[in-house]
């Protein structure tokens, strides 16, 4: 019997003020030189990276999720290099200065403290974040996948679902209910044309003209199976 090893970190709580963004990380590299400013980083997250996204889901929460930690290196001026979770921290980041980073658009939520696994092996942190962004170790859901999902948290009550996806899942009940799910399946999973289909989505007359269908509040109501298939 193998004998157990201790994981090269601990568990953390950290204050924010002493989480610093990866300079060198891959994302700001071409863009900053060597030298970036932080506000500057924060910025290009949350305009290119979607870390306003995170905000959104954060100031929704109005907290931050344990087991989002974020993955961090001890400098020896006794802050941490944030290595892994960089969008997060933007977000946070940018919440605690709305003035700022949103120009007022979002309330300001201020965190004191992240949950981080601070590593104590630079060589295992490094093999890991390169295992993390080269290997699928976690396979991104497809956007029909996203939709079902969706449906599913609506009819839980969650009523605050994406349109579209709501609209995905619902045409492709009703391809399924007519014998054209497979059809509908592999255009827009193996043909990988799931945005086409969205772009007839708007304005809200493209779908009843050239497909065969239109949405009520979201449900598809086929009409015309000819122009579905």
């Amino acid at each position: 019997m193998l004998n157990q090893k201790n994981p090269p970190y601990t568990f953390k709580e950290i204050e924010v003020d002493k989480l610093l963004l990866d300079k060198s990380n891959p994302r700001f590299v071409e863009m900053f030189g060597n030298d970036p400013a932080e506000d500057d980083l924060v910025m290009y997250m949350l305009k290119h990276e979607k870390a306003n996204e995170i905000a959104d889901s954060i100031l929704g929460l109005r907290y931050f999720h344990i087991d989002e930690a974020l993955w961090i290196s001890e400098t020896k001026e006794g802050k941490y290099i944030v290595r892994e979770g960089n969008r997060r921290l933007s977000a946070v980041k940018a919440l605690a200065a709305p003035e700022k980073f949103f120009d007022n658009k979002k309330n300001q939520l201020k965190l004191d403290k992240l949950p981080c696994l601070v590593y104590t092996d630079e060589n295992a942190l490094d093999e890991r974040i390169r295992k993390r962004h080269t290997e699928e170790v976690i396979k991104r859901w497809s956007r029909l996948a996203q939709a079902k999902y969706a449906k599913i948290m609506y009819d839980k009550g969650q009523t605050n679902q994406n349109a579209d996806l709501l609209k995905i899942a619902s045409i492709y009940s009703a391809a399924q209910n007519c014998g054209l799910g497979k059809k509908l399946y592999d255009f827009m999973e193996e043909a990988n044309k799931s945005a086409v289909l969205e772009r007839f989505f708007s304005p809200k007359c493209l779908t009843k003209k050239y497909c065969g269908f239109y949405f009520e509040k979201n449900e598809a109501q086929i009409f015309d199976e000819n122009a579905l298939k």
